[in-house]
């Protein structure tokens, strides 16, 4: 992003109580499904690419991996993963998923979390994991869904007197490059991607692609949360798993 906005005060509080939130979609939805597609982790080197305060770095250093490090732009939310690590022996660092080029380790997975449609030059990004990759190392990635991020300016087509959503407006689909969305009051940019262009690019850099989920919730979620019956009708997110050739 051009502003981190998650150095603001504002922005910083009410996104961490969002992403607590045991009900929301990310821990509801995407969570489970990035962990089902991971591959083994114990005594396995990890990079946590845009690691926020330290969900997934935590988890996989509880789950055995020999080494995690988490990087993320922002120094509120790198001091917020400093304070609540605890006793693990995980390594954080200020740095953008650009700036993986000057990491002189190797990792067996690297791992993001909502991070890439942020990214403006995907290829690159992708080379980059490939070079700081051991061989047949990991990649596992997860993005807001392309048919979100193509049209964020129609949003839900709702019934008139129950604003009960009927179906999501897509257009543009076809057409790759910047969008810009708000988000907690702030203009936000990002970068729309079609799946193929995902999956081409992955493959262009060296990667095989071995898992596409295109993350719903179940019958379980909505129990839980009715607000995410509407996600029935356009996935949540899009969660690629590939390796290293």
């Amino acid at each position: 992003m051009e502003k981190n906005y998650y150095d603001i005060d504002g922005f910083s509080k009410i996104y961490l109580s969002w992403r607590e939130n045991q009900y929301s979609a990310n821990e509801m939805v995407e969570k489970p499904n990035i962990l089902r597609l991971l591959p083994e982790i114990k005594g396995k080197r990890v990079l946590d690419l845009g690691c926020g305060f330290g969900i997934y770095t935590k988890l996989l250093y509880d789950m055995g991996a020999s080494q995690v490090v988490g990087i993320d732009p922002s120094k509120k939310m790198i001091e917020l993963a400093e304070a609540n690590k605890e006793n693990r022996n995980i390594i954080y660092n200020v740095k953008s998923a650009e700036e993986i080029n000057y990491i002189s380790n190797s990792f067996d997975l690297v791992i993001s979390n909502l991070v890439f449609h942020y990214i403006k030059d995907i290829k690159k990004l992708f080379a980059n994991i490939n070079n700081i990759l051991t061989p047949e190392g990991y990649l596992l990635f997860s993005v807001e869904h392309p048919t979100s991020t193509a049209s964020y300016n129609l949003g839900w087509k709702k019934e008139d007197n129950t604003e009960e959503p009927i179906y999501w407006c897509l257009d543009n689909y076809g057409i790759p490059g910047e969008r810009q969305t708000k988000w907690m009051e702030h203009i936000i940019t990002k970068y729309h991607r079609t799946i193929e262009i995902y999956c081409n690019e992955l493959l262009q850099a060296g990667f095989t692609l071995q898992y596409i989920c295109e993350a719903i919730p179940n019958d379980e979620d909505i129990k839980k949360n009715k607000d995410l019956k509407k996600y029935l009708k356009r996935p949540l997110y899009l969660i690629i798993k590939a390796r290293k050739n």
